[in-house]
């Protein structure tokens, strides 16, 4: 399944038509690629599902498509388990780690009444983000999640009513929408007119 989805996300993203959005017609702009600034390697949890590990290989497929070349988004292991020294590589490397916990190993996040935290990044900009499994109540929210917290690391905060909204929603997470790449693209220092966005077609 996991490679079934990995190579899916894989021909969408050489198409160019962005219908990484199931069951959505949204599409993504199509500009021409850009020139590598940087790589971010990326250590997955060892504790993730195949399931789960396939929603975070779309997501990084889509952030990448989005990114357009300038960043590029990099799984080097999905069978992290805090070890030292691949701890001491991702800082060394800058990386980003992507966590499995439980809502109730930790003291979490505090959020507004009535909503359940399902997944944060450590900071703006950080390095770290940790999905709260036991929130997410169906598979089919994961890819969302881990768009939206991606785009913290990338550098955007909560903004609008679309990917970076402060409440997810399912159809207002499935892809990464203009408000959300000005964002990221003012952080990174990347003209916004060099990546890609999604639209909702009429």
């Amino acid at each position: 399944m996991k490679i079934l989805l990995l190579i899916i996300g894989v021909i969408i993203t050489l198409a160019g038509c962005a219908l990484f959005v199931r069951g959505d017609n949204y599409k993504y702009t199509q500009r021409v690629r850009g020139r590598l600034i940087k790589e971010i390697p990326i250590w997955v949890d060892i504790k993730f599902s195949e399931a789960d590990k396939g929603e975070i290989d779309l997501a990084i497929s889509q952030w990448n498509y989005a990114l357009n070349g300038k960043i590029e988004l990099k799984i080097v292991d999905e069978e992290f388990d805090m070890e030292p020294e691949k701890i001491l590589e991702q800082i060394r490397r800058n990386g980003w780690l992507i966590l499995k916990i439980n809502s109730t190993d930790h003291d979490l996040p505090m959020v507004e009444k009535g909503f359940v935290c399902m997944g944060f990044a450590e900071k703006l900009g950080g390095h770290h983000i940790y999905i709260v499994r036991d929130a997410v109540r169906r598979d089919k929210y994961m890819m969302g999640l881990i768009l939206h917290e991606m785009g913290h690391l990338l550098g955007s905060g909560h903004i609008g009513d679309g990917l970076m909204s402060p409440h997810y929603t399912y159809d207002g997470t499935r892809c990464i929408d203009y408000d959300t790449i000005k964002e990221v693209g003012k952080w990174q220092r990347i003209d916004e007119r060099e990546l890609n966005y999604c639209y909702k077609e009429k």
